[in-house]
């Protein structure tokens, strides 16, 4: 498999995380790259979910995040 351009990653990938705290869900999103067998994290965004650029946790509920990550 080719090298990415990316800080010579091997893969790059894009995930959004839901979490409760505090009583309230919340989402973020993260974008990962893969060097061997271990994933780093590049940034604490994901722009193609459209979460903060800034990395701030956004709220929403199960419904909401399940309709964000499903693939119509």
């Amino acid at each position: 498999m080719p090298r990415l351009p990316v800080y010579g990653a091997d893969e790059s990938t894009e995930r959004v995380a839901l979490f409760s705290f505090e009583g309230q869900d919340h989402y973020v999103g993260f974008m990962l790259l893969r060097y061997g067998d271990n994933w780093k994290i590049s940034r604490q965004d994901s722009p193609l979910a459209g979460t903060n650029a800034l990395g701030v946790p956004q709220k929403t509920t199960p419904a909401e995040f399940k309709k964000l990550i499903s693939s119509n």
